[in-house]
């Protein structure tokens, strides 16, 4: 359940345009296995994002590849729609110029980070170089949930782009905003 909040709480759909970084959605990784698109349970990003429907136990894997990353350390981000029925240890392999990490999601709980997603932890990678995740169904048990990975940059703390600012309270941290914008494009720039 929701609950009680601001309008701007209840976010079921986001665009991809309104996310920062680099977000590869699912409707574009390479997927091995049969997957299904689904739109059942919100928020999602895009179109939907793919279930292994609880069947063909380590036979499926989807992989978000990011290709235009400049050299730099990025937070990496998954997006999936938790739910009871959902697998609670998914080996996620994040592949970056470190070589090869394996995390495992639990994703019966709360994707914390709004919206939808959860941090797989920083990661130095470099242009040109090895660049993507890998969500597996090998020994799980439940549902196994695919929808975005994202690439941070260094010093972006927030999933979602600002809004175009008009003033008032949404407008408290505009310095902030200002101050990582710049950083980011000295980034970009490196």
């Amino acid at each position: 359940a929701l609950g009680k909040g601001s309008a701007k709480d209840i976010v079921k759909v986001v665009a991809i345009n309104q996310l920062q970084g680099i977000v590869i959605d699912d409707a574009v990784a390479q997927k091995v296995g049969v997957w299904q698109n689904s739109q059942f349970t919100n928020p999602y990003v895009a179109d939907g994002y793919i279930t292994d429907m609880n069947q063909g136990e380590g036979e499926k894997t989807g992989t978000f590849q990011a290709t235009t990353l400049t050299t730099g350390i990025y937070e990496v981000r998954l997006a999936y729609t938790h739910g009871a029925n959902r697998a609670s240890r998914v080996p996620v392999t994040v592949s970056s110029a470190e070589g090869e990490k394996v995390i495992y999601v639990d994703q019966r709980k709360t994707s914390y980070i709004s919206p939808g997603f959860v941090s797989l932890g920083s990661f130095r990678f470099e242009a040109g170089g090895q660049a993507y995740v890998l969500v597996s169904t090998s020994d799980t048990d439940g549902f196994v949930i695919a929808d975005a990975v994202q690439f941070l940059p260094m010093g972006v703390t927030s999933s979602l782009a600002e809004a175009d600012s008009k003033g008032g309270p949404d407008n408290a941290n505009s310095t902030e905003n200002t101050a990582l914008q710049t950083k980011l494009s000295n980034l970009e720039k490196q």
